[in-house]
């Protein structure tokens, strides 16, 4: 599983697209303004 933090990985994308398959993505955007943007990518 794959937490995201917008301090610490400001580029999830780049991240989730590197993880095995099968893998899980915790999007955690805390009122950003793109969130749900990001979040379908």
């Amino acid at each position: 599983m794959f937490f995201t933090d917008p301090a610490r990985t400001p580029d999830p994308e780049a991240i989730a697209e590197r993880l095995p398959r099968g893998s899980a993505v915790v999007y955690r955007a805390f009122g950003a303004a793109q969130a749900e943007a990001t979040a379908r990518a």
